[in-house]
Order: C-alpha cells, then structure tokens, then sequence
C-alpha cells in the first residue's frame, strides 16, 4: 500500500500530514476486496457442497 503524504503549500518543511482523504479510499478499496473476497470464499464452499 502506498503511503500518501501531503505537505500545505507555501513551502512548509514543517512534518507531513497524513492525506485522510487518500487514506480513506484506500480503506474503502481495501474493505471492497475483503467483502468479495468473502463472498467468494462462500459460494465455492456451496458449490463444492452440492
């Protein structure tokens, strides 16, 4: 996973703040995955059941 950083303008060398908008698609893509994943997992286990 990338970490995304953002620096304000005006050229503070002051310390980076976290970008919580990057942040937080990057969790809400990481939620999808996980959720289909799951959901995958399930079928195959009916599908081998039948």
């Amino acid at each position: 996973i990338q970490q995304t950083l953002y620096r304000p303008p005006g050229g503070s060398e002051g310390h980076p703040l976290w970008d919580t908008g990057a942040i937080m698609e990057q969790v809400e893509v990481q939620i999808t995955v996980a959720n289909t994943q799951e959901l995958l997992r399930r079928m195959t286990e009916k599908t081998a059941k039948i």
